[in-house]
């Protein structure tokens, strides 16, 4: 029999309250709070916002394609309750975390900048920071080859 033990987790572009990036907010972005029918109105600008920053300029369009599908298929009324409920952790809840962490950041991220990111790693007390080039926010997706070896790095298989 296989056994499989894991050795600590993974945060993809992750960042903290009060962090350097602007993202990281307890509230709301105040777009989230307009009526739903009017969310769906400006969707399209907002997908295209989206993916202008969460891809990196020379990821694969077919990638960029399929993002944008699943933009657009998002339910404005799901995406502005997530918002409305969406908590950041502080750098005291951070510095708490006993567990192995290894903070994945798209060099290139333009949704949440990678200074966020190595500030979350500074806050950590048992972490890696790994910066993957020719990646922004969407970096699972952009180089799956590296997210998915730093994955594996933390399962141990018997």
């Amino acid at each position: 029999s296989i056994s499989t033990r894991v050795k600590g987790v993974v945060l993809l572009s992750g960042a903290l309250a009060n962090g350097p990036s602007d993202v990281p907010k307890d509230d709301a972005p105040c777009v989230f709070c307009l009526p739903v029918f009017i969310l769906k109105m400006i969707q399209p600008k907002m997908n295209d916002a989206f993916l202008e920053k969460a891809y990196h300029t020379t990821t694969n369009e077919a990638l960029v394609a399929q993002g944008r599908m699943v933009c657009e298929g998002n339910d404005m009324a799901i995406v502005k309750a997530f918002y409305k409920q969406w908590t950041w952790a502080t750098k005291e809840e951070a510095s708490k975390v006993a567990t192995k962490v290894v903070v994945v950041h798209g060099a290139e991220d333009k949704l949440i900048i990678p200074d966020a990111g190595e500030h979350l790693n500074d806050m950590l007390p048992n972490s890696d920071f790994k910066s993957i080039p020719n990646a922004s926010h969407q970096v699972m997706e952009e180089q799956p080859s590296e997210v998915a070896s730093i994955l594996l790095s933390l399962v141990e298989i018997k």
